[in-house]
């Protein structure tokens, strides 16, 4: 995996379970707390994996992950306009989809080109 789309990876699980927490103290909301805990755990997992068994798993685990995140977190924060937890996580949910789905995509361009 590339070293951009592994920094970005990183920083978007752990805000994401930072998040979770942090949304539970301040507005007592057990759905998302478990969700963006979940959620950041499973982006470690999948970067663990991307590094250690295949640089695609990881990436499409982490593109899905932050796509279905980051629509939740978008239609909570157009539903209750509140920016704290939802509205961080829209934004760091869109720039890791486009960060990590970009880098996928460049090294997709890549094994085609070797393959050749």
């Amino acid at each position: 995996m590339n070293r951009i789309a592994v920094y970005t990876s990183i920083t978007y699980g752990v805000l994401s379970i930072l998040v979770g927490m942090l949304s539970f103290k301040l507005t007592g909301e057990t759905v998302t707390f478990i969700a963006s805990t979940v959620a950041g755990l499973l982006i470690l997992c999948a970067l663990v994996v991307g590094s250690k068994v295949n640089a695609d798993t990881g990436y499409v685990f982490i593109v899905a992950i932050s796509l279905v995140l980051g629509a939740y977190s978008g239609m909570m924060f157009a539903k209750d306009n509140t920016f704290i937890p939802n509205g961080i996580m829209t934004v760091f949910s869109a720039t890791t989809f486009v960060v990590v789905g970009l880098n996928w995509l460049q090294n997709l361009k890549k094994k085609e080109v070797q393959t050749k």
